[in-house]
């Protein structure tokens, strides 16, 4: 239903509102079509033209293959419908004209990749969960730091409170670098139930 909102207590350059993705007409995604929902999430423009800030993972989610998309669609359009107007967002300047340049048309269809080919759909998931946005420290601009991909340690101060996530890549010295294929699938495995 959103309505979660982030201000500049989180680094945000005046304050956006995670919006109500359930189908109530209203308030939600009832009244889009299929393709302008594939058009936000995947290419960061709104239903009224305008550009979605980046913290919704576009430049992530325009790697999922076309019927992964279409499945996350199909899902949206089960949920019930929940009347939440939430906030409009507001952001400071320069940004709220920066950020007009940040979506970007998809360039054709986009397949995924074989899964018996585990390197190539492991990067694949990887790519569109964003897992990279919050494992990579960022710089005081929010830009991740460069060189430091999956290396850990932004931290991510909230009300919930600080949040650093680790290094996952195989550094030899990390749990990543550590652990056996099975120790880490026993690890990720361990919050199906949470």
């Amino acid at each position: 239903q959103g309505g979660f909102t982030f201000t500049k207590d989180f680094g945000v350059p005046g304050t956006v509102s995670a919006q109500n993705i359930t189908s109530d007409m209203e308030t939600g995604l009832g009244g889009w079509t299929d393709g302008e929902i594939l058009r936000a999430f995947r290419e960061g423009v709104r239903r009224d033209g305008t550009a979605l800030f980046p913290m919704m993972p576009y430049t992530s989610f325009r790697q999922m293959s076309d019927e992964d998309a279409k499945s996350v669609v199909a899902y949206l359009r089960t949920l019930p419908p929940v009347k939440n107007k939430v906030p409009e967002r507001k952001l400071d300047f320069p940004v709220n004209l920066l950020i007009k340049s940040v979506p970007q048309p998809l360039d054709g269809p986009v397949s995924s990749p074989d899964p018996s080919d585990h390197i190539a759909y492991g990067k694949y998931l990887v790519t569109i969960a964003g897992c990279e946005e919050c494992h990579t420290p960022h710089d005081d601009h929010g830009q991740l730091l460069p060189g430091m991909s999956y290396a850990g340690g932004w931290e991510m101060k909230g009300p919930w409170g600080l949040v650093v996530p680790p290094n996952i890549t195989p550094d030899s010295q990390t749990y990543m670098g550590r652990a056996t294929k099975a120790e880490f699938i026993a690890r990720v495995k361990s919050f199906e139930s949470i």
